[in-house]
């Protein structure tokens, strides 16, 4: 029993320290809910540029942002999964932000194939913003 007492003081200290690490740098977990803006989905609905569901969220992220601004998209991490044959939730993530106070943004929307494009009906975000550790979703100072 003695010799398992270290191995037991060990894994007391080190699960703690590797869940807080997860936590901290493995995340975003949590999200807040942002507003559809309505000129974009107008936007979207008029554009050849929503044929997928990642080119519809990078347009409907970016597409009213002007051109010298908007990010590169090779630069974007942008992961599809579909729920359905006809609905999607598209995670994009942006670590170049050209920002003062924000590191990296990860924006997930939520598109539904409609009449031949994919249109938002959620779109969630979080953040981290520079001088901080991890994942946030309280407005940066």
């Amino acid at each position: 029993m003695k010799a398992k007492k270290p191995l037991l003081i060990l894994a007391a200290l080190l699960l703690p320290a590797a869940g807080a690490f997860m936590y901290l740098f493995g995340g975003p977990y949590r999200f807040v809910e942002v507003p559809l803006r309505e000129a974009s989905l107008q936007h979207l609905q008029s554009s050849t540029a929503a044929s997928t569901p990642a080119d519809a969220a990078d347009e409907y992220l970016h597409g009213w942002v002007h051109p010298s601004d908007r990010p590169k998209r090779s630069r974007l991490e942008i992961a599809v999964r579909y729920t359905s044959e006809h609905e999607a939730i598209v995670t994009v993530i942006n670590r170049f932000c050209q920002d003062d106070s924000l590191s990296v943004t990860c924006d997930r929307v939520t598109l539904r194939h409609q009449a031949g494009v994919w249109l938002p009906l959620r779109h969630r975000a979080t953040w981290q913003c520079r001088n901080a550790i991890g994942w946030t979703t309280k407005t940066p100072s």
